[in-house]
């Protein structure tokens, strides 16, 4: 095969990270993605998160194509944060409290401790205490920041992966095609000692019988054509060139595992076909090459 530009490759395993302040709220973003068979975007993140999630699952699909995309969303309150309109359910608290402490009078103990344990506990709900959505919206800009930055992250970490998976992958496809090549110039010494085989065979049944000679060699030619391996070569060899312009359009992983399958059957054909040593060796190598494409191209995007 000739020698070629390399083709911009991603991984699908990569991390990213994303942080962006203003009036005293952070929000942290990180992403850390896995192979899987398509684009699955899992979310973990405050409640107060939901109405961003939308518009960060359409600014990942942007540049993600395949991978399971974990988000995790850390939303803090600095030390600088402008007073909040903050909803506190006075009565639910309340209830909560003497419900509470009932049980803890009933069962004994430090009552006045354990209730301010109780007390911090009950203001972490959040059907206690609520901060209104429409807070929320106005942080839209400072999110989609957070995320843009841990996604550049995520893509440079991906690519950098990828290009080192196109050339291990490269360079195996470039082997496969090099012992094609020696498997065609071994393909007229495998037919003509075939042929002579088969000849000396008939030649064996024909002292032995009253056969039709000419009928004989029809069968032998036939059985000899048969087990030519000229069609699977010419074949393994354009698979090969697709294979080598498979990555020049993204995403491409799932396309060439399909292409991984016909070579694997090309060259099983010829294997059973070419009953060779030289042939049979050269077989085993191919595969072993081709075994260690399927294995990188499952990491590939």
């Amino acid at each position: 095969m000739s020698a070629k530009k390399a083709a911009v490759v991603y991984s699908m395993t990569g991390f990213g990270r994303g942080c962006a302040e203003e009036k005293g709220v952070e929000y942290d973003i990180t992403l850390r993605s896995v192979n899987s068979r398509y684009l699955d975007i899992q979310f973990r993140a405050p409640r107060t998160f939901g109405v961003f999630e939308a518009d960060v699952r359409e600014l990942l699909q942007t540049e993600l194509h395949r991978g399971r995309v974990e988000v995790l969303v850390d939303r803090r309150l600095t030390e600088r944060a402008e007073a909040l309109d903050i909803e506190v359910q006075q009565p639910l608290i309340q209830g909560l409290m003497q419900a509470l402490s009932s049980s803890l009078e009933a069962v004994g103990g430090d009552a006045e401790q354990a209730k301010e344990r109780l007390f911090l506990e009950i203001l972490s709900r959040f059907d206690v205490v609520r901060i209104p959505d429409d807070a929320d919206e106005s942080e839209k800009t400072l999110v989609l920041t957070a995320a843009k930055e841990a996604l550049a992250q995520l893509v440079r970490m991906r690519k950098k992966e990828g290009q080192a998976l196109y050339k291990d992958i490269t360079g195996r496809l470039h082997d496969i095609d090099s012992l094609r090549s020696l498997i065609e110039k071994e393909r007229e010494s495998v037919v003509q000692g075939l042929e002579t085989k088969i000849a000396e065979r008939m030649q064996e049944l024909l002292a032995e019988a009253s056969l039709d000679p000419s009928r004989l060699l029809q069968e032998a030619a036939y059985h000899a054509d048969r087990s030519d391996i000229a069609e699977e070569l010419v074949r393994l060899q354009s698979h090969l060139l697709q294979a080598a312009s498979i990555f020049d359009t993204r995403p491409s992983g799932r396309k060439f595992e399909f292409l991984l399958q016909e070579i694997g059957r090309e060259l099983n054909t010829i294997g059973s076909k070419a009953q060779h040593a030289s042939v049979q060796h050269y077989i085993v190598e191919a595969k072993s090459h081709m075994e260690k494409c399927r294995e990188q191209i499952m990491n590939v995007e």
